[in-house]
């Protein structure tokens, strides 16, 4: 799918979604930043290198701080200096060594995960090369980070999930790990519409002619391999679906749009929710995790935490506010 094609079709998607703007889902923050920015067809297609926040990069590993802009300017990230590179390429190199031992703790043979941890290298962004028994592979700081994320779903479940929703998947990374590990797994991508544009851009790219973009009000097929969804059609979906994913995206959530969420994975009769997110509620309008509305109607069945990750609280571009929260892992399956 060409990028012209994406933002002619983003512009209905939009269109769509303001008719859509009250049933729950939409963010009072997210949302109406993103859909200022004016797009180019270059912008999509090498939207990493653009500095926009809440797709999987952030400021500090991939952009060196520069902060996204709140006035609808796209900032392209700045070229490292040769000191900053070094400086990325030390921890890029200590954060490998962190997650080859964390695989081989896990007895995860590295065919399994060096497919994983490579970048993909269509959409821009800062790449650097690591060798890897005698192999050069492209990595960022962005698959080192999330590459455990499939293989720790992987041995919750026993097993990957043969059709996987995921609800706020950035540009679709973890689409991606799925199916690199898991080639006959279906997948559902449901995210608001900036992001949406972003992960086609990508996915179609990986998997050219495997994405289905349900974008309009035509039925949605049960035969794709990738279903790209908005959120006030999640509940069309007419195939069955084992387990929700969500990282780090419902803890940003308020109240209706968890509860908006909730029905609908209730609805379709989602049997599990595998998710990271924040214990306690952050930033102004977020939920603490034990209050989201749909757990009445799922129990824990796993829990354990990932520790403490810094936060700060940003107001144009200065950091008004610093600390840490503590990140769960957890497992909840629906009530019988």
């Amino acid at each position: 799918m060409e990028s012209e094609y994406l933002i002619e079709r983003y512009s209905a998607l939009c269109a769509a979604a303001d008719r859509h703007a009250d049933l729950g889902w939409r963010s009072s923050r997210e949302d109406g930043q993103k859909r200022r920015f004016a797009l180019t067809a270059e912008i999509v297609d090498r939207f990493a290198d653009y500095v926009f926040g809440g797709i999987g990069f952030e400021v500090q590993n991939d952009f060196f701080g520069t902060m996204p802009s709140t006035e609808g300017v796209i900032l392209r990230r700045p070229e490292p200096t040769a000191a900053q590179r070094d400086e990325h390429l030390k921890k890029l190199s200590a954060n490998f060594k962190a997650v080859w031992s964390s695989f081989n703790a896990a007895r995860v043979p590295p065919s399994r995960w060096l497919p994983i941890i490579t970048a993909d290298n269509v959409v821009g962004g800062l790449l650097l090369t690591l060798t890897v028994n005698g192999q050069q592979i492209l990595v960022s700081a962005h698959t080192l980070r999330v590459a455990a994320r499939v293989f720790t779903m992987r041995a919750a479940f026993g097993t990957v999930p043969t059709s996987v929703l995921e609800i706020g998947g950035g540009h679709g990374r973890f689409v991606r790990d799925v199916l690199k590990l898991a080639p006959e797994t279906r997948i559902t991508y449901c995210d608001l519409p900036f992001n949406l544009l972003l992960a086609a851009r990508y996915l179609s790219r990986v998997f050219p002619g495997e994405v289905h973009l349900a974008w309009d009000d035509a039925p949605i097929p049960d035969t794709a391999r990738i279903t790209v969804v908005p959120p006030w059609r999640l509940t069309e979906i007419p195939y069955p679906i084992d387990v929700c994913c969500n990282f780090l995206s419902f803890q940003h959530m308020q109240a209706d749009n968890l509860a908006f969420y909730g029905a609908a994975l209730q609805k379709l009769g989602v049997a599990s929710i595998y998710h990271m997110n924040r214990l306690t509620a952050y930033h102004s309008g977020e939920v603490a995790l034990d209050d989201y509305p749909f757990r009445t109607a799922y129990e824990t069945v796993f829990r354990r935490s990932l520790g403490a990750t810094s936060m700060i609280q940003w107001s144009d571009g200065v950091p008004l506010k610093t600390g840490s929260a503590e990140q769960v892992e957890e497992v909840l399956r629906l009530k019988v």
